[in-house]
């Protein structure tokens, strides 16, 4: 999808956000400011009003995910030709480009090896973010309880924990908005 539209989006959402804030107690009125980058809870929990990669989250685009700092690396690793690509990395995934990262989402894993061999052919994005190969290796709560039935070994023993392999913990927050996203269908 392409930038502007992207923004129009964005704009669209956040301007429709502001309607349907009107009258919704701690929604953000014109005596609540919000600092560039934050967002405001609505106040029946039904999500975030903010700005940035919020509002592109909320429009459920794959190009707010694909920017996101936690996906930031994988094309090190998952794209041809990768500097860090070793047997036993997931060969479905190429993180090469936005486009090739999306369709390789929309597969199943492949190409793992050894005590992670049990996981081969297990969707990448599930039904639920519950039950996506892709939230379980950034997960660990979701790792723990991984179990699908047509997918007996792919389970917590089988399933790589990519937390080691970042530098740094998982943003919860954009853990989130991943989440968020699977549960929206994982658009484009």
């Amino acid at each position: 999808m392409r930038r502007g539209k992207i923004w129009s989006n964005a704009l669209a959402l956040m301007l429709l956000g502001a309607a349907l804030c009107l009258g919704v107690t701690g929604c953000g009125g014109a005596e609540e400011e919000l600092e560039e980058g934050s967002g405001s809870e609505n106040s029946d929990g039904g999500g975030t009003v903010g700005t940035g990669d919020e509002i592109a989250s909320t429009a459920g685009e794959f190009e707010a995910i694909y920017n996101l700092d936690l996906f930031s690396e994988c094309g090190d690793c998952h794209a041809p030709g990768a500097d860090g690509f070793v047997d036993g990395v997931e060969t479905t995934q190429d993180w090469t480009d936005m486009d090739t990262a999306y369709a390789g989402l929309q597969g199943t894993a492949s190409g793992l090896i050894g005590n992670f061999s049990g996981c081969n052919d297990v969707p990448l994005i599930g039904a639920t973010p519950e039950t996506s190969l892709i939230v379980a290796v950034l997960d660990e709560d979701v790792r723990d309880a991984f179990s699908l039935p047509n997918h007996p070994d792919c389970d917590v023993d089988a399933i790589a924990d990519m937390t080691l392999k970042l530098s740094s913990d998982v943003d919860e927050d954009e853990l989130q908005m991943l989440k968020d996203w699977i549960s929206a269908g994982a658009p484009e």
